[in-house]
């Protein structure tokens, strides 16, 4: 065998021998079987992809974990552990939106009355929503509902 098709323990692109990940030359979807090895910083180059995130990694991880067969998360109190996660947000946004709220109402004084127009504004002033996105017609109609439900419950 010709030293070209020996198997290689190590990475196509940079000869890494360290968390080398298969990539198929002609996807697999497509029908395609042969395979090159590359570490992940290549394999990610190749896909456009940071392989190397914490984020990624993570995933990794726990779909690793989840195949081994061990158990993730708290399956005991989960009716609990989500009521707690929702009084979280809401507490988060109830928060958000007596801020907001402040900016809404000198927005409004300045005679912009429509959605379009507060969403403009707040754009215009770099705020950003809790989501840390730029604001939309449906943002600001959201976020007055909540104003306006809350107002009329502590009255």
């Amino acid at each position: 065998m010709s030293e070209l098709y020996k198997p290689k323990k190590r990475c196509f692109e940079c000869g890494a021998t360290e968390d080398l990940q298969a990539h198929h030359v002609v996807p697999k979807s497509r029908g395609g079987v042969k395979t090159l090895l590359f570490c992940s910083k290549c394999h990610g180059k190749i896909h456009n992809e940071d392989l190397t995130s914490i984020s990624y990694l993570t995933k990794r991880g726990l779909a690793e974990a989840k195949r081994r067969g061990v158990k993730l998360g708290n399956r005991k109190n989960l009716a609990q552990a989500r009521e707690k996660a929702v009084a979280k947000l809401k507490e988060k946004r109830e928060s958000f939106d007596k801020k907001i709220q402040k900016e809404i109402q000198q927005i409004v004084d300045e005679g912009n009355v429509s959605y379009s127009d507060i969403a403009k504004a707040l754009n215009f002033k770099s705020i950003k929503t809790i989501q840390s996105k730029p604001f939309s017609v449906t943002a600001v109609s959201r976020i007055l509902k909540r104003i306006i439900i809350n107002f009329d419950m502590h009255q």
